[in-house]
Formats: C-alpha cells, structure tokens, sequence
C-alpha cells in the first residue's frame, strides 16, 4: 500500500511538471491575433467549399478548373461567335457557286434531256 502511495506522489509531482511546462509553453507561444483569426475564416471556408463542391481539396480544385474553363468559354464566345459566323459566310458563298454551276450544267442539259424524253 505504500507504494502504491508513493507511485501516486511521484505521479502527482510529474502531473505538476508537465503541467507547469504547458503553461510556460503557452505563456511564450507567440501568435498573431489577425494572422489566427485569418486561419480560422479560411479554414471555415475551405469546410463549406467541401460541403458543396466535394469531400476533399482536389474535388474542389477539379470543380475550380471546370468552372474556370467554362468562364473562359463564355467570355470568348463572341470571338468564337464571329468565327463561326465568317465560317457560314465562306461555305455559303461555296454553296451559291456550286449552286450557280448546278444551274448552268441543268441548262446546259435540258435541251438534250428534253430530246431524250420526246423519244
């Protein structure tokens, strides 16, 4: 039984040192008031950008990368707009000469054509 006193004292004592040394720690811990509430507010937005866009920071960036392509996208729509508009201008000047050509070969032929049918 005494021992096991003795055990507890000792237990007790270094109880008590460890617990002065955490509070010599804490007192000479040095942190910036700002720079933690900055952490704090960055950490609650990356749990709620979890929340919504995925479990972990690689979904969120993946999801970043997608949306940011896709703003792209819109924002240069009018210069892909503008493209693809003198592409439909270019083919359909094709198509009015091959058109045009169609016409002259018809014309050309119907006299024959016609010939053949009175036959």
């Amino acid at each position: 039984m005494s021992e096991m006193c003795k055990n507890l004292t000792d237990i007790g004592y270094t109880l008590k040192d460890i617990s002065t040394e955490m509070r010599a720690f804490g007192d000479s811990a040095n942190y910036d008031e700002n720079e933690l509430n900055d952490i704090e507010s960055r950490l609650e937005e990356i749990t709620m950008l979890k929340r919504k866009y995925g479990f972990t920071i690689e979904d969120i960036l993946s999801r970043f990368e997608s949306l940011k392509t896709e703003l792209d996208e819109i924002e240069n729509s009018d210069l892909n707009l503008t493209k693809l508009n003198d592409e439909l201008a270019l083919l359909s000047e094709k198509r009015k000469k091959v058109a045009d050509k169609l016409t002259d070969l018809r014309k050309k032929n119907s006299k024959t054509l016609c010939e053949k049918i009175a036959k």
